[in-house]
C-alpha cells in the first residue's frame, strides 16, 4: 500500500498589466495498493482552488468555481 498527499502552489512568470499572476492551489491525495506483481489499483481525489489568473479582465468572468477530480483505476502490467 502506497499513499501519497501533494499540494502545489501555481504562478505566472509574467502577466498582463491588471492581472493577477496566481493560477491556483491544487491539493491531490491518492492511494496504489498491489493486489498481485502485476496488478494495482489505484484511488485519489484533487481539488483545486482557482485562481484570479483564469479571471482576466472581463466581468462576467468573476464567477469561476474551483474544481475537483475523483479517480479510480485498475492497472495491468505486463
Amino acid at each position: 500500500l502506497e499513499l501519497v498527499g501533494q499540494y502545489a502552489w501555481l504562478k505566472a512568470d509574467e502577466v498582463a498589466a491588471g492581472l493577477d499572476d496566481e493560477y491556483g492551489k491544487e491539493f491531490e491525495i491518492y492511494a496504489n495498493y498491489t493486489i498481485y506483481n502485476n496488478l494495482t489499483y489505484t484511488v485519489g481525489f484533487a481539488y483545486f482552488w482557482t485562481g484570479d489568473w483564469f479571471k482576466g479582465t472581463a466581468a462576467q468572468n468573476f464567477s469561476i468555481d474551483d474544481n475537483y477530480l475523483v479517480m479510480n483505476a485498475l492497472n495491468f502490467s505486463f
